[in-house]
């Protein structure tokens, strides 16, 4: 067995570095009598939303306020081996006066690491409650909803629930003015996955079709907790 001994760390980070640019910490291992250097690169980024919900919540004792929890999934890998040691959470920040949810990615990734290039998204659940007055809510969006730079109100008619069965009978639907698939366990889910999509860049699906997959040619889709 490999001996590992760490020697020393230098952490490459600054308070303007957090916030402009990538950082990096490195540390000095030992390993089967040789030194060598070993860096990681710290990674912030915006994440892309998927299975979003926006149910409501309880607003307080003011009965001018309301709230709404927001649940959704973030893609923080486009697989495992990219999404190593990554996390995603809600961060809220106000751009050009709007009141923006974003789900943001942030860990330490080995520098250089080899990932193949299959993709099978890892995602993980993230969840935040946003609560305050009529324009508050109006003016607060989810940002990358389904794909990047979405823009969608947090009241928004697309996000109203739809009566769907839960059998088990994978579908997958595609459009020609949609550039992914949208999978399902049935073909109503399947089918209203890909309506939302639609309903959340405000355009009409072209050519919706929807057929049957056997399930094992679904690509699985890794839940990381």
């Amino acid at each position: 067995m490999l001996r590992t001994t760490v020697l020393s760390i230098c952490l490459l980070v600054s308070a303007s570095a957090l916030a402009s640019s990538p950082v990096k910490r490195c540390q000095q291992v030992r390993e089967a009598g040789q030194v060598k250097l070993v860096c990681e690169v710290f990674v912030d980024k915006e994440a892309v939303l998927q299975d979003v919900s926006v149910s409501p919540a309880n607003g307080g004792i003011n009965p001018d306020f309301s709230a709404y929890t927001i649940s959704g999934m973030a893609v923080i890998g486009s697989n495992k081996c990219e999404a190593q040691g990554l996390k995603a959470a809600f961060v809220k920040k106000k751009v050009n006066g709007k009141n923006l949810l974003v789900a943001r990615v942030t860990g330490w990734r080995p520098e250089g690491r080899f990932c193949t290039r299959e993709y099978q998204p890892a995602l993980v659940p993230v969840n935040t409650t946003v609560r305050g007055n009529s324009h508050l809510i109006s003016n607060t969006f989810i940002k990358n909803v389904d794909e990047r730079d979405t823009e969608v109100a947090v009241d928004s008619t697309c996000f109203e629930p739809t009566m769907c069965t839960m059998e088990y009978q994978p579908y997958v639907c595609s459009a020609e003015n949609a550039d992914r698939q949208f999978e399902g366990s049935n073909e109503c889910i399947a089918r209203d996955q890909a309506s939302r999509s639609a309903c959340f860049r405000n355009v009409e699906l072209v050519n919706l079709s929807c057929e049957a997959v056997p399930a094992e040619f679904i690509s699985p889709i890794e839940i990381l907790e």
